[in-house]
């Protein structure tokens, strides 16, 4: 949204090829405006509002199964919105989500021509194309800001002493219920302090001996 940076993806609009520009909020800056693609004629959808603020297509027609068996149609711009959205949001899925300017760089590197070469008012760029999964990780730095790439999870540091009922945990001193040992050639730990200390749940129920926690 505008201010915010929030990419949003528009419907181009249905009121045909003579338009001025695509409808609002498509032809506004802050929007990814996309027009239809009819897969089975290979074509574009012939009442594509367009104009230059036009990004791309993507299919339109599209069969929804509301319920097993039974088949909606789902046409016009409206349905390529959501398609463009889903196609983005797979290929940054893991990423935070990318300002809008990336997004519409992306959206040119991957786009096939439909119509005329390069830019034109009919389909922006192009029929964009998810790369193929193998290429993605080769795609994606190039268009990816250090700020964007997934955050690796803090470390953290447990430090436990035998016969001391005084650990750390990242540096910082913690009272323990009772201190580690050594019995017949292992060395045996209090479970639930470095359960816990790694932001892991422990239940103990009927004998069983449960820890819950994030990968």
């Amino acid at each position: 949204m505008q201010g915010l940076n929030i990419p949003i993806v528009a419907a181009a609009g249905n009121k045909g090829p003579d338009t001025a520009d695509c409808a609002k909020p498509a032809r506004y800056g802050w929007t990814l405006a996309v027009g239809g693609y009819l897969e089975g004629s290979n074509s574009i959808y012939s009442d594509n509002s367009c104009g230059e603020s036009m990004d791309c297509v993507a299919y339109t027609n599209i069969n929804i199964e509301t319920k097993p068996g039974y088949l909606v149609p789902f046409g016009g711009t409206s349905a390529a919105a959501p398609w463009l959205c889903g196609m983005l949001a797979c290929l940054f899925t893991g990423y935070r989500v990318p300002a809008v300017e990336i997004l519409r760089e992306v959206i040119r590197a991957n786009c096939r021509d439909v119509a005329e070469p390069g830019k034109d008012r009919s389909s922006g760029w192009g029929l964009f194309v998810l790369p193929p999964l193998a290429e993605r990780q080769e795609v994606l730095p190039k268009f990816v800001r250090p700020a964007d790439k997934p955050q690796e999870e803090p470390q953290k540091k447990i430090v436990l002493r035998l016969g001391s009922s005084t650990a750390e945990v990242d540096g910082r001193e913690v009272q323990l219920d009772c201190a580690p040992r050594a019995e017949a050639g292992r060395t045996l730990v209090p479970l639930r302090f470095v359960a816990e200390a790694l932001g892991c749940r422990v239940d103990y129920s009927a004998g069983q001996i449960t820890i819950i926690g994030k990968l």
